[in-house]
């Protein structure tokens, strides 16, 4: 269902997208005069899209003035010390993170293995970074969007999948329900569409899902997982 949703975007896209012609994109920054008589620089703005994914904020503007840049590498700096400390200060490094948004998708867009971007940004893969991040890249906050997208879309998904007859989605359906029946409710639902839908595209779940053995029951996982 997703696969078809970004094709038909695609085909869309195709038509409606603004022109990226090499014209536009080294098009010089203009200069207008304001109110002073003084000529200020005005930057054309670049065409605004969306993919697939939603993206606000792809890759944001890098300022230029030296002090600015400055102080955005001596935030990044300070993030890589606290990232060594056991209880560093969650509040301070989230201002950070949202101060040096634009140098992270730098690191990200010239295209860092993940090895260079732990070094470069510790905590991005860290549950502050990974909220933080999404919510600057996609203009919505994480968890919010994920609840909400559930709660709208997974009753409707469970049902395509009580009427497909492929055996591993119907496998998957009954290892969902005796886990929903052992702990008393809903909460593998969660985890378990991302099984679903592996299963019907025919996806190898490992290399989405990495899965441990535990002896905890899914929803204090889930818990953990959102404290």
């Amino acid at each position: 269902m997703a696969q078809m949703e970004y094709r038909l975007d695609n085909i869309k896209r195709a038509h409606n997208r603004p022109s990226l012609s090499p014209d536009n994109l080294n098009k010089e920054p203009d200069e207008t005069a304001g109110a002073s008589g003084v000529a200020h620089v005005v930057t054309p703005k670049r065409p605004k899209m969306t993919d697939s994914y939603g993206c606000v904020s792809w890759e944001p503007h890098i300022p230029t003035d030296p002090d600015r840049l400055a102080d955005l590498k001596f935030k990044q700096r300070r993030m890589q010390d606290m990232s060594k400390e056991v209880s560093p200060e969650l509040i301070i490094v989230k201002q950070d993170l949202k101060a040096t948004y634009c140098l992270q998708r730098k690191s990200v867009n010239v295209g860092l293995d993940v090895d260079a971007l732990c070094n470069e940004w510790p905590f991005l893969f860290q549950a502050v970074g990974i909220e933080t991040h999404f919510e600057q890249l996609l203009g919505k906050p994480l968890l919010q969007t994920m609840l909400q997208a559930y709660t709208a879309k997974v009753p409707r998904l469970l049902a395509f999948f009580g009427d497909c007859k492929k055996k591993e989605v119907q496998d998957a359906l009954r290892d969902i329900n005796i886990a929903k029946a052992e702990i008393k409710n809903s909460t593998p639902d969660a985890l378990g569409i991302l099984l679903l839908l592996s299963c019907y595209f025919g996806e190898n779940l490992e290399s989405l899902i990495l899965t441990k053995d535990v002896s905890i029951f899914f929803y204090d996982l889930l818990l953990i997982v959102y404290s």
